[in-house]
Formats: structure tokens, C-alpha cells, sequence
């Protein structure tokens, strides 16, 4: 199956190799062609694993996955966007929309905490490049790069592909 490994870490669990194979393929979201049936598969196993990390958050937590709940992110809304790392986007239309409806989306997240989803690991970087698919056209869904992640509500996810992403759906 790998062809050219270049390096393999079995306690880490990396593998970085020049060719994949045929086996596994990345799988193009904003192709006109994508059927429903696609975006079905690609959601049932967005949830199954967010399912199966929602059983193991506290030990990766405690193994020190950083973990942000409703509570922590309303507490600190006016720190997160004053963030230096966002000091960049001042000025930029959509950032400054944000920062108008601060409240609207403190509501937001205070609704959220008040809801029952789980506690799960959050990819945090849910674009086109970032999802594969192994066995081809009718085979599982899995995710590169990871340096994003976080334990929150899989919710944003969802957020991050369908708004901030390039899945197409929402240009």
C-alpha cells in the first residue's frame, strides 16, 4: 500500500510517505458533480467521529488537549477577538461584522452551553484540502491536519467548513 515511506514513527503513530497509493484520494467538495449520497457519507462519518472522541475527551484533556466549553468561550469573547493573533483581520469587513454582533454571537454561545451536545475533539480546519477518502468513491472520509484542534462542540465544525471553508456551498 505506501509506496517511497520516507519515515514511520509507530509509537507516535506518523507516517510520511511521497505516494499514497490508490488507495487513498482526496475528494473535491466544490465539484458540481458531488451527489447527495457524498455529502450523506461525508456527514455520517463526521458524526461517528465525533461520536467516538465524545467517549475518550477527558483522558485526551487530561493528556493536554486543549478543551474549550460554552462557558469558557462566553467568559472570554471580548479576549478572543482582541487576540494579537487577530490583529491582522482589523479592518477587514467581515471581521468588523463580528465584532458588531459580539453580543448576538455571546447569546449564542450561551444557548449552546444550554444545549446537550457532547464534548468532542474539534478538527478546527475542515477545508477541501484537509479530507480524504480511502478506497475511492464509496469509502471512508478521514481528515489531515490536525494542528488545529481542539475539545469543543462538534458544531463548529460544521461552522468552519460550511462558512469559512471552500466546500462551494456557500459562495
Amino acid at each position: 500500500m505506501w509506496r517511497h515511506l520516507f519515515f514511520i514513527d509507530t509509537e507516535r503513530r506518523i507516517t510520511i510517505t511521497a505516494d499514497h497509493g490508490k488507495e487513498l484520494s482526496t475528494f473535491g467538495f466544490s465539484n458540481e458533480r458531488v451527489a447527495k449520497e457524498d455529502w450523506d457519507d461525508f456527514l455520517r462519518d463526521l458524526a461517528r467521529f465525533h461520536h467516538a472522541s465524545s467517549r475518550v475527551i477527558e483522558e485526551l484533556e487530561a493528556a493536554g488537549l486543549k478543551v474549550y466549553r460554552a462557558e469558557w468561550m462566553e467568559e472570554n469573547l471580548d479576549a478572543l477577538l482582541e487576540h494579537e493573533e487577530l490583529k491582522f483581520m482589523k479592518g477587514n469587513e467581515e471581521f468588523e461584522k463580528v465584532i458588531r454582533h459580539k453580543e448576538e454571537i455571546r447569546e449564542a454561545v450561551r444557548e449552546l452551553g444550554k444545549s446537550n451536545w457532547p464534548t468532542t475533539i474539534v478538527h478546527n480546519d475542515l477545508v477541501e484540502a484537509n479530507i480524504g477518502r480511502c478506497g475511492g468513491e464509496e469509502g471512508t472520509f478521514f481528515f489531515f491536519d490536525w494542528g488545529a484542534s481542539y475539545g469543543g462542540c462538534p458544531r463548529s465544525d460544521l461552522g468552519v467548513f460550511f462558512v469559512g471553508g471552500d466546500c462551494g456551498v456557500c459562495e
